[in-house]
């Protein structure tokens, strides 16, 4: 089994001063990552923001978790992100994936297609990413961008930039298992809006479990990672209010690996039995509860 790495997912800040902190405070508690969403909503963009926490902090990895491929042009991000990759040195992991946000699309005018559309998209996407990390000189007319003679300069300084693609969906996942390096294990919006109680109604282990399945498929070598949404990490005597905030019972709460509530050794030991069924070793928390998760990392990761 993979050894437990714990990352943060970062939203935004006040000012520079406040953003540099929460990445070297994340460092100083023992995670190895920070990470962005793409929403355009009031979060930092994904991009820039990193770039900022990456020199910040030397010792840190950086990912996108992770950008919508519908709302970003394949020729221009392969270029932003390569020379992200070579302003740290390496220490870049990009984390893609079909986009789900209504929103996101309402605001930009872009097609948010059904879900094969997507999964289409997207699968057209990474190739286009791949093939220009490669180095390689692409003209390509697909069914969703036409490219004619496109280079990517500069190149990345890792020889294949680390992908990590997210979804919850079952084609989506099969995908991820056959093409990246990395799959997040992600809960199904159809809707496209954050509907909490419906969210961790579809995160029982179970679920959750099939997910892992369609990843692993393939019989590829591949990380899983899920990602604690805020409001689920907490001790035990918190489990009551924790689930009436969520809609659930608290019987739903300990069925989640979503969820880590409960005293430092009970969670640490549902986390090591989850990974013994499931092979999830990365878990992202929220900026909020990095300090109260910190005893769990730390038992985990024996830093």
């Amino acid at each position: 089994m993979r050894p437990f790495e714990f990352g943060v997912q970062l939203y935004g800040a006040t000012d520079v001063k406040e953003w540099r902190e929460q990445a070297q405070r994340a460092y100083d508690l023992g995670y190895r990552s920070v990470h962005l969403p793409d929403h355009l909503g009031g979060q930092f963009d994904p991009l820039l923001g990193l770039a900022d926490a990456a020199a910040a902090v030397p010792g840190l990895r950086i990912g996108t978790l992770v950008l919508n491929c519908a709302t970003r042009h394949p020729v221009v991000l392969a270029k932003a992100l390569a020379t992200l990759d070579v302003l740290t040195d390496g220490r870049l992991e990009v984390g893609l994936g079909a986009g789900w946000q209504r929103t996101d699309f309402e605001r930009t005018g872009i097609d948010r297609l059904g879900p094969a559309g997507r999964v289409r998209r997207l699968t057209e996407y990474v190739t286009i990413l791949e093939t220009l990390w490669r180095g390689e000189e692409l003209t390509h007319h697909g069914e969703f961008f036409d490219i004619d003679g496109a280079r990517c300069l500069p190149t990345p300084v890792q020889r294949s930039l680390p992908l990590l693609i997210g979804g919850g969906s079952a084609d989506i996942l099969r995908f991820a298992g056959r093409r990246a390096r990395a799959v997040a294990l992600d809960v199904p919006q159809p809707a496209g809006r954050f509907e909490p109680t419906a969210y961790l109604s579809a995160a029982h282990l179970s679920a959750f479990r099939q997910r892992a399945d369609w990843a692993r498929e393939a019989g590829r070598d591949i990380e899983l990672l899920i990602q604690i949404p805020s409001g689920l990490i907490g001790p035990a005597d918190a489990a009551t209010e924790i689930a009436a905030h969520w809609g659930v019972s608290v019987d739903a709460l300990q069925d989640t690996p979503l969820a880590l509530v409960g005293d430092v050794d009970e969670v640490a030991d549902r986390l090591r039995r989850w990974r013994a069924e499931s092979d999830v070793s990365r878990i992202v928390v929220p900026a909020d509860a990095m300090t109260t998760a910190q005893p769990l990392v730390a038992r985990l990761t024996g830093t």
